[in-house]
């Protein structure tokens, strides 16, 4: 199922030589910081393009270059959950929990 989602920006119709490329593989890298997946982000991606862009990347160059590269990206919350993972597993973090953070699985002496 596609979520419906609207071109985040403003900037009216792009025209060759202001940016195309770039405003696309933006779009493209905020919707995958959403967690958007492959399939409904080269969805987005080509819809955008064609209702925002003057024509002159097909289709599949956009995919190539955009869609495939930028879906392989973490979104923002596989980031938290890989950064927290790392901190934990951290041997500073260790360190510091066994020297100032009491062991709650011994008894008080």
């Amino acid at each position: 199922m596609v979520r419906q989602r609207s071109f985040p920006w403003n900037f009216g119709y792009v025209c060759d030589g202001e940016g195309r490329y770039n405003k696309m593989f933006s779009y493209a890298c905020a919707l995958r910081g959403q967690g958007v997946e492959r399939e409904e982000l080269e969805e987005l991606v080509l819809q955008a393009y064609h209702d925002n862009c003057e024509p002159g990347y097909s289709d599949d160059y956009l995919v190539k270059h955009i869609v495939i590269p930028v879906s392989k990206y973490l979104s923002e919350e596989e980031k938290r959950q890989r950064g927290q993972e790392l901190y934990q597993k951290s041997p500073a973090v260790q360190d510091f929990l066994k020297k100032y953070v009491p062991d709650m699985t011994r008894p008080n002496e």
